[in-house]
């Protein structure tokens, strides 16, 4: 019977792991910014500072900014032809990151803020 549960629990981590991200994950008004958060590449990133993503292809150019995050903690993550998207959706869930994009004006180049992603569970009484 253990080995069953231990089956399912494999099937859905699986089923979790090859979910993309949410429509609105990343997406701006910006035409341009969604075409290329949806072009697939190829990701090979193995001991990298967090802080120099941006300059790391696939994300070169990308305007970043570390809120509450070591510029200096090392990312890993391989991904073959995955949508910049999903490979930043999949880089914030292994390390449990927060990541947003806002724009200052229309025609401004968008910037994704990156931060520890905090889980709040409200305190209420058990009835």
């Amino acid at each position: 019977m253990a080995r069953i549960h231990w089956l399912i629990l494999l099937i859905l981590l699986t089923a979790c792991a090859s979910q993309g991200p949410p429509a609105s994950f990343l997406r701006t008004e910006s035409k341009p910014w969604n075409d290329w958060m949806n072009e697939k590449v190829d990701v090979d990133l193995a001991n990298v500072p967090l802080g120099t993503l941006a300059t790391r292809s696939p994300f070169e150019g990308m305007k970043l900014v570390l809120n509450g995050v070591d510029a200096e903690y090392r990312i890993a993550l391989q991904a073959q032809q995955v949508p910049r998207r999903k490979a930043l959706w999949l880089l914030a869930n292994q390390y449990g990151l927060s990541l947003t994009v806002s724009t200052t004006g229309q025609s401004a180049t968008p910037v994704v803020a990156i931060s520890n992603r905090v889980l709040r569970h409200e305190n209420t009484p058990l009835k």
